[in-house]
């Protein structure tokens, strides 16, 4: 009885240790490129999302740490598993009725990605070691001065880097890998033809990305010469009900491109490229400013 009673705590504590690990290292994934979640997580069509990403990061990061030092396993272990449950419902619904393919679960990690498929068997597995941990909590360990400061520090770190990313969006351009790299030398070519004497203003996003229509009306005011020679706006997906393209009225072609070919330039819907000498010159990435920011920002026209 001792013996089975012991395999199941070791059983459970190595399941604490799994599921704490995922979620403290989802935390920080997420936490450290926060504009990509919220991009994400808007392709559900909940706006509201914008204000509660930095929090879902610093929640998970504090049950991981929980999790990991053992503090209120059984509790913890219950919150987390309605947390994932949660979170795959919501998951469901954007893959059923938002063609929503990636959860956002990992934010930009790509090793991390997984089919559909694949994401609902993972969170499976996660609820299954989750109730395991749950049913044999066995003895929480005290909760001594070192364990407080350790688990403190690191949810201090994870609600700087969430609310660091959240509010002071970085001029992607200057760190994205488009970033002065030559068009010759990115998949660019695949999607378009440049010319070394022109400039062009490229623009990618989404029909199934609400933050993208919020932005359409901004993207139509780049369709002028004297900002750049061209306009060139790349779809991911169709506008197979024509309501876009009947509310918006862009006057110019929108390219429906393939979603792999695009996910070696961004990994971010909207994003803008602006290209001159055959170079990509900037990079802005889930928002689209509007034209005259754009000049002062980054052409320092005005």
């Amino acid at each position: 009885m001792e013996k089975g009673r012991t395999h199941h705590t070791t059983l459970a504590r190595i399941s604490r240790l799994a599921v704490g690990l995922l979620l403290l290292w989802s935390a920080f994934t997420k936490a450290g490129d926060l504009e990509t979640f919220i991009n994400l997580l808007l392709q559900y069509g909940f706006p509201a999302v914008v204000w509660v990403a930095p929090v879902i990061t610093v929640v998970e990061a504090a049950a991981g740490i929980c999790l990991l030092l053992n503090i209120y396993p059984k509790q913890v272990s219950l919150f987390s598993a309605g947390m994932i449950a949660v979170f795959s419902l919501v998951f469901l619904y954007g893959y059923l009725f938002r063609n929503v393919t990636d959860c956002g679960c990992f934010g930009n990690t790509a090793l991390l990605k997984l089919p559909p498929w694949a994401t609902f068997v993972r969170n499976t597995v996660l609820l299954l070691l989750l109730f395991v941990s749950w049913r044999f909590p066995g003895n929480a360990t005290p909760a001594a001065r070192k364990k407080y400061i350790v688990a403190l520090g690191m949810l201090l770190l994870a609600s700087f880097f969430a609310g660091y990313t959240f509010s002071h969006k970085q001029r992607p351009g200057k760190v994205h890998p488009l970033y002065q790299r030559a068009v010759k030398e990115t998949a660019l070519p695949q999607l378009m033809h440049a010319s070394p004497d022109s400039t062009y203003v490229v623009v990618i996003f989404s029909y199934r990305c609400d933050g993208c229509w919020n932005y359409f009306d901004n993207v139509k005011r780049y369709n002028d010469p004297a900002i750049a020679d061209r306009l060139v706006v790349l779809s991911v997906g169709k506008d197979s009900t024509g309501i876009f393209h009947d509310y918006f009225l862009p006057g110019f072609e929108i390219r429906e491109v393939d979603e792999k070919t695009v996910a070696q330039l961004t990994q971010v819907a909207p994003t803008l490229l602006y290209i001159a000498g055959d170079t990509v010159r900037h990079v802005v990435q889930g928002a689209i400013p509007t034209r005259y920011l754009f000049e002062k920002n980054y052409l320092e026209i005005h």
